[in-house]
């Protein structure tokens, strides 16, 4: 039989020793954690058992090795590094080391290792008690405890009670651990609370350090808020609660008045004083909770929730924020069906929400106090200023349905407009469109001395012109379409001429209006003639408005740019070659036209087909600096060449389009100008295909191929359709030999 030597016990301890010591340097890949982020070399003292119980070693081992320097620190770093089968080493770990363990990682707040040191400690008897408690408090106090898990905090909740009396529970502690029972399930939350409700109500009873005016603390609060939570399912701990907060001052005597004749239950008593303390320390947030919960719980009688209502919104908008007036809204939609707030409340929350131009919340409050559920109470309007600064806001929001709403009833209720507020309310309500509205408005604003203000404004002549020229304009096509649809409805084309007169008067009477104000015009300001020129143009009156600019010029002063380009407008429309004079003069006097100039006059006349005057003013456009950033006269110009008239011929269509070909090929527009008008290049290959093939190539070699792309839908169809049109051309003898073959070759390339 062949017999093996058994070795000393002394050959096994450093044996076991240096096989253990390998591990953290030259552990498997498979047994390695990964490396974290580089942290402090920190040497820790292990404890291991020999194999002779009468013998223990001490082993200091630094986490710095050959195969991982500076990976982890401390206990952190060896405890990673411990493979998870060698249960031996972990489980062999004295309690000393493991709290000096849980230290480190508090420090990190690593949670997953500070989760298993945790776990360690609270499941085996206590070592070293004093420095157990401390360690638990710390971390009580300073962790976010809802990464822990539950049954973690419930121990070491248990064990401060249990060793530390009612004091060992600082105010953090509680703090952290009340707002977590309010998150946790019901049976976790009684546990927690049946653990910190002895040290809590101490708390809350003790002395206070400031005395009875200072504020609670930040404990306190988190009490009130405890208790909010804690009182529709706990009566006992509830009244505990509010029996500490009272006893501690926390709940002032202001705050405990009775209701006269009440027959209010305990927990709307609590509500309610609960909701006054808040108010008087100033936590209207939480104020704001109390309150409606106790709204939402039907729990209370009318007068008192009214008055509570009233104390609350009152503390809201004394020197509000902006948060506070979002408080509010949820307040007056819970309190209406109960009460209606009063409308001196309303009113103040209109102001309030005006000064802060807080338009959302204006159009939410308004808005519910329009809806069919409040059609019982008729709340009021808002007034003065915060009218008009919340019309204005919803005209440019775009919101024009409830802006039409609030112009009209603000009308119909004769609501006063502050005198120098009224000229931008009857503009706004011009530029909205409201047509109905303006006439009556302007009647009534400029009546009297104070009508001054609305009669000469530059601002309010120039948009009620516009609205009615506009409207008139449009009855006008209504007239016609009816004159050929319905010929013999004559009560109805009657109608519509007596309201294009009444409009057509209108017109006159505001613009007569504002020359008597500016009379003499030598004597009217800049700004009160470029106005009157522009409105002249619009009415078609163009020498009066040219009148306008002549004074200026007399003056020495040059005209608005956009003012020029109104005239232009309207002088073309009569005369293109007048038009294209005036440009002259306006280089003349060192004003300088601007591609929008340039395509007004352009348009018209391709609309005449003055082919001449066009390909002059192309030469002229070409030669002003910043010209070719302009993309508006090219496009106005090719609208204008495609625009269908009542005699054309191919020819004619043709000569349009060559000019327009000019044009781009003399600006050279960059390939960016296009990007965002691709339906420029479409128009044009469209209108030159059926006659004219070659000029359609060259509009899409030119445009299209520059901004499509060949798998693009649009761009092979183009392409399919000139290729068709050029074999149609070549058929009828339009085109030769070398010119097809040249196009389609280029067109396929």
């Amino acid at each position: 039989m062949f017999l093996c030597r058994r070795p000393s016990i002394t050959a096994v301890r450093h044996q076991h020793i240096r096989f253990k010591t390998s591990i953290t340097q030259n552990a498997h890949p498979n047994l390695r954690r990964p490396k974290a982020t580089s942290r402090p070399n920190v040497p820790i003292e292990i404890r291991r058992h020999a194999p002779d119980t009468n013998t223990s070693k001490k082993l200091t081992l630094s986490t710095t090795s050959p195969t991982d320097v500076s990976s982890r620190d401390g206990a952190v770093a060896f405890y990673d590094e411990i493979p998870q089968n060698d249960s031996k080493i972990v489980s062999g770990s004295s309690s000393d080391t493991d709290i000096r363990n849980c230290e480190n990682a508090l420090q990190q707040k690593d949670y997953r290792v500070l989760t298993t040191m945790l776990a360690n400690i609270v499941k085996e008897p206590p070592g070293d008690i004093a420095r157990q408690l401390t360690l638990f408090q710390s971390t009580l106090a300073s962790v976010e405890l809802d990464k822990l898990p539950l049954r973690i905090v419930i121990s070491m909740l248990r064990f401060v009670t249990e060793h530390g009396g009612q004091t060992s529970l600082s105010e953090p502690i509680l703090d952290v651990t009340t707002r977590l029972s309010k998150s946790v399930h019901r049976s976790a939350a009684q546990e927690l609370l049946q653990l910190v409700m002895p040290s809590l109500v101490h708390r809350l009873q003790a002395k206070r350090e400031h005395g009875i005016l200072a504020k609670p603390t930040r404990f306190v609060m988190a009490s009130f808020d405890l208790l909010r939570w804690i009182l529709p399912r706990s009566q006992e701990k509830s009244l505990e609660i509010y029996k500490a907060l009272v006893n501690g001052h926390h709940i002032p005597t202001a705050a405990l008045q009775e209701e006269s004749g009440s027959t209010e239950t305990f927990q709307a008593l609590v509500f309610a004083s609960c909701i006054r303390a808040c108010c008087y320390w100033g936590w209207t947030p939480l104020a704001t909770r109390f309150l409606e919960d106790l709204i939402k719980s039907n729990d209370f009688s009318k007068p008192l929730i009214t008055n509570l209502i009233l104390e609350v919104m009152g503390v809201l908008l004394d020197n509000p924020v902006k948060q506070d007036l979002r408080r509010c809204l949820p307040l007056v939609q819970l309190a209406h069906p109960i009460h209606p707030v009063p409308d001196e409340v309303i009113q103040d929350l209109y102001e309030h929400a005006a000064n802060f131009k807080s338009g959302h919340l204006f159009e939410k409050l308004y808005t519910f106090t329009r809806t069919y559920s409040t059609k019982s109470h008729e709340y009021p309007l808002p007034q003065g200023h915060s009218l008009v600064w919340f019309a204005e806001y919803l005209s440019a929001r775009g919101n024009l349905d409830l802006c039409r709403g609030l112009v009209t009833e603000a009308f119909k209720q004769d609501i006063p407009i502050p005198v120098y507020d009224r000229p931008s309310y009857v503009a706004m309500v011009a530029f909205s469109g409201f047509r109905y509205m303006i006439q009556p408005l302007w009647e009534k604003y400029s009546r009297g001395p104070d009508g001054e203000i609305v009669r000469g404004n530059p601002k309010v002549l120039v948009r009620i012109i516009r609205l009615l020229v506009s409207v008139i304009r449009k009855e006008g096509e209504r007239l016609a379409v009816m004159q050929t649809e319905d010929p013999f409805n004559l009560q109805g084309h009657t109608t519509i001429r007596s309201n294009m007169a009444n409009l057509t008067a209108f017109a006159h009477k505001v613009l007569q209006a504002y020359l008597d104000h500016h009379h003499p015009l030598e004597r009217a300001d800049h700004l009160a003639l470029t106005s009157l020129a522009r409105t002249q143009f619009l009415l078609g009156n163009p020498v009066d408005g040219f009148r306008c600019f002549k004074i200026l010029m007399d003056r020495n002063e040059k005209p608005d740019i956009v003012d020029l380009n109104v005239g232009v407008t309207a002088l073309a429309q009569y005369n293109s070659r007048a038009a294209a004079g005036f440009i002259a003069t306006m280089l003349h006097y060192g004003l300088q036209p601007t591609g929008i100039t340039f395509s007004t006059v352009m348009h018209q006349a391709m609309l005449k087909d003055d082919l001449d005057l066009v390909q002059e003013l192309v030469v002229h456009l070409n030669e002003l600096p910043n010209a070719r950033s302009s993309f508006e006269p090219f496009y106005s110009l090719a609208l204008a060449c495609v625009a269908k008239r009542d005699e054309d011929t191919n020819q004619r269509m043709g000569l349009r389009l060559l000019i327009v070909l000019k044009m781009l090929h003399l600006i050279q527009y960059p390939k960016h100008k296009f990007l965002s008008h691709p339906e420029v290049g479409t128009l044009l290959v469209k209108a030159s295909l059926p006659h004219h093939p070659q000029i359609a190539f060259d509009f899409w070699n030119l445009i299209t191929k520059q901004i499509l792309s060949p798998q693009d839908s649009e761009y092979r169809l183009q392409r399919q359709l000139i290729a068709d049109a050029v074999e149609n051309a070549y058929v009828l003898g339009n085109l030769d030999d070398a010119m097809k073959a040249n196009i389609l070759s280029r067109l396929y390339s």
